[in-house]
């Protein structure tokens, strides 16, 4: 999986910011997949502001958020392959198996 991140704020601008934007090649125009893939990374940018303690990172947060992750993306994935597999996509196969190394990963 690949997400396109913005570049580091100049001095004085809140890092917190668009920690991770959506990428074009997720934008498929299917509404409901865009929506999202929108949801994962607004929970991943609001997972990494919340796990931020006086600029230190609290570890139990982030594995918290990384668990709460996977599960997000488990259904996500199980969402789209359905939907792709009734649509019958070309594709899938390979899509599907891109779905299941991002998991393991």
């Amino acid at each position: 999986m690949f997400v396109d991140t913005m570049a580091p704020g100049s001095p004085g601008e809140d890092a917190s910011q668009g920690l991770v934007t959506l990428p074009r090649s997720w934008q498929i125009g299917y509404g409901t997949f865009d929506e999202e893939h929108q949801s994962l990374l607004d929970f991943i940018n609001e997972s990494w502001r919340d796990a931020g303690d006086g600029g230190a990172i609290c570890v139990r947060k982030v594995l918290h958020m990384l668990s709460s992750l996977q599960q997000r993306m488990r259904e996500h994935f199980e969402h789209e392959e359905a939907q792709m597999a009734r649509l019958d996509y070309p594709g899938f196969h390979e899509h599907a198996a891109r779905h299941a190394t991002a998991l393991a990963r």
